[in-house]
């Protein structure tokens, strides 16, 4: 008896193997509640401080005047585009299935915590008619996307790197998550402009790789199992995190900034706008990335290989000192 009592008190002692991203900071060596929240922010300081300086920030009177701050709700969407079919993920191992927004949004509403819904991502606000005009007008933060240049456009037209932009629409109900631990492709600066509900992010900054797991040299995402509680004893370098943990509320809007390692959860139903940019300041970046892309996606025929990532990039880099050029004289 005995024994059995110290066993289990020292059982009960011993640090858990296991920790759940969204609630146990002693999961890593500290956490950052939030992230700084700016009103009034102007263009040129904006650049400065977050585009160049790499940091994240939520933008809160930026969907104030938008129609779809008075419109987008899940019943909404239900009546309005029901028949419309979207795609939808359970997990990282769901490549999606597409499902009729209206049977979705039952789901969305449905949706709870304890038994979560799926969770629907890149829908093209083109593929919903009369919705583009509910989000009027657009911040200047989004511009230049050189991501949209015509001329970027006619050389690698047929690389995935011009599939990352144009306004997506993302939705989800009460404890939906995207299944993934990961940082946006390419490189690329990303807006999110929350409309309906609210929505809770952790991030992981860029100097955090190490102990992020990453599936492979040219991706993106995290093996990291957080589904249920991270297993340390599978990836014990992740207690070395460092936590950024935020919500983002209705018509706040918030910037992640390359590199930036996240994944988010839907407290309640969420829709959210989501527009992804490259420019200047972080087009090195971007090169590198899409250099990258191609090397491992073509390894097998190496000699053609090699030529397609000199020309994409020489070509990106030109580019960037002309289009440089012209932002210069205010053509942003």
């Amino acid at each position: 008896m005995k024994d059995e009592l110290s066993s289990a008190l020292a059982e009960k002692k011993a640090p858990s193997a296991m920790f759940d991203i969204w609630s146990d900071p002693d999961g890593g060596k500290g956490h950052q509640d939030g992230v700084e929240r700016r009103a009034g922010l102007s263009y040129d300081d904006f650049v400065r401080d977050y585009t160049r300086g790499n940091r994240p920030v939520l933008i809160t009177d930026i969907a104030k005047n938008w129609g779809a701050m008075k419109k987008w709700t899940p019943e909404y969407f239900r009546d309005r585009y029901g028949a419309l079919e979207i795609k939808v993920r359970v997990d990282k191992t769901d490549k999606g299935e597409h499902v009729p927004l209206g049977e979705f949004m039952n789901e969305v509403l449905a949706s709870r915590p304890d038994k979560p819904g799926r969770y629907a991502y890149q829908i093209s606000i083109e593929d919903l008619p009369g919705l583009a005009d509910d989000i009027l007008p657009h911040p200047e933060y989004w511009r230049p996307n050189w991501l949209e240049d015509p001329n970027m456009l006619r050389v690698v037209r047929d690389h995935a790197l011009t599939k990352v932009s144009g306004i997506e629409i993302n939705i989800g109900g009460a404890g939906s998550a995207f299944p993934e631990i990961h940082y946006d492709e390419f490189n690329t600066e990303t807006f999110i402009v929350q409309i309906c509900g609210r929505k809770e992010w952790v991030l992981y900054s860029p100097d955090q790789t190490p102990y992020m797991y990453k599936r492979g040299p040219a991706s993106t995402f995290s093996d990291v199992d957080f589904v249920g509680g991270v297993d340390l004893k599978r990836f014990p370098l992740f207690r070395n995190v460092r936590p950024t943990r935020f919500v983002i509320e209705p018509g706040e809007m918030f910037y992640n900034p390359p590199r930036w390692w996240h994944t988010t959860r839907a407290l309640t139903p969420s829709i959210a706008v989501v527009y992804t940019i490259a420019r200047g300041p972080i087009w090195w970046g971007v090169t590198k990335a899409a250099s990258e892309h191609t090397l491992h996606l073509d390894w097998r025929s190496r000699p053609i290989t090699y030529a397609k990532v000199a020309v994409i990039f020489a070509y990106m880099t030109a580019f960037r000192v002309i289009r440089s050029a012209a932002d210069a004289f205010g053509k942003r």
